[in-house]
């Protein structure tokens, strides 16, 4: 299996996706993403790296992942998703996402949430609707941690 199969297995897996994204789609999405999460004012090292890992997890392409590395974020979200239908179908998720990136150094602050929310409010997203994507974010953490307790209660392998 190579690399390209592998994002494929696991953008079927995660997403549903039935095919990659194209690079227009990442550039969109990406630089949304990272946008999204300097809406506090502040882009902290750890958000940019979760972004960085994102992308290069699930397949950007690798000129792509490096121009993230030095990108700054421009406040543009709407206008850019709006540019493509992935962008247009992909506004929650750029929120559930954006809710991960926030949240990379440990904690998602009430200026990270308040910045999460300005955009939702952007894309016409309802405030019950982030509300949900929050829950679901704080559903799966927990998940994690017990899943990770119940599997390595001696701790990690590796």
């Amino acid at each position: 299996m190579s690399k390209m199969d592998a994002v494929k297995w696991t953008l079927t897996r995660d997403w549903g996706f039935e095919s990659m994204p194209e690079a227009p789609d990442w550039e969109i999405f990406a630089k949304s993403l990272l946008t999204c999460a300097s809406g506090d004012g502040v882009l902290a090292d750890s958000e940019r790296q979760w972004v960085v890992g994102f992308a290069s997890a699930y397949g950007a392409p690798e000129e792509f992942v490096d121009m993230l590395r030095a990108w700054q974020p421009d406040g543009v979200v709407k206008e850019r998703l709006e540019s493509r239908e992935t962008g247009r179908k992909s506004r929650r998720s750029l929120l559930y996402l954006a809710i991960h990136a926030c949240s990379a150094d440990g904690e998602y602050h009430p200026g990270e949430q308040a910045a999460v929310r300005a955009v939702a409010a952007q894309l016409e997203i309802g405030e019950d609707v982030v509300s949900q994507i929050e829950a679901v974010v704080a559903e799966e953490a927990a998940l994690k941690a017990k899943r990770l307790q119940l599997l390595y209660d001696e701790g990690a392998p590796f």
